[in-house]
């Protein structure tokens, strides 16, 4: 019999299809998968940058900078292994979450002088850097949390 859509959203939302040990952490998995992204698309140099551009009046350095930010994180997730080791994982996720959304409120009170795009730029760099250890020490949680069998089915759903 075929369930309604309705039935089969719930479903999809709640876990239901999943393994009882592991439904709850996929909903709070799933809460962060939905309000990230409306954060990391505040400091995408699509965004950002244009921002900055106009607003702070930022050189082509500080521009170049700041469209580069993600590629220069990518290269901290070593840092964020070190520095998580022998730690508690949910712990840290929880410090770089603080840090990133003090990063991002950071960005949204930085007063709109031209003296301050040095700061707007090391803030969207730290952010995204942050954005790389989240990623990072996700990876460990989930690896953690879901058994290789569910983890490509859950993490595909985020």
């Amino acid at each position: 019999m075929l369930k309604s859509g309705q039935q089969l959203f719930q479903a999809f939302f709640t876990g239901q299809r999943l393994p009882l040990m592991v439904r709850r952490s996929y909903r709070r998995e799933l809460v962060s998968a939905f309000s990230l992204p409306a954060s990391v698309a505040l400091v995408e140099a699509g965004v950002i940058g244009i921002f900055a551009k106009k607003l702070y009046n930022i050189s082509d350095f500080e521009l170049s900078t700041i469209i580069a930010a993600p590629l220069l994180a990518n290269f901290t997730g070593f840092i964020w292994i070190w520095l998580t080791k022998s730690r508690s994982k949910n712990i840290s996720i929880a410090l770089i979450l603080s840090f990133y959304f003090a990063c991002i409120i950071g960005i949204g009170l930085l007063p709109m002088q031209p003296t301050f795009s040095w700061l707007l730029t090391l803030l969207v760099v730290l952010s995204r850097c942050a954005m790389a250890g989240l990623i990072t020490v996700r990876s460990q949680i989930w690896r953690a949390n879901y058994s290789r069998q569910i983890r490509a089915q859950i993490t595909s759903r985020f």
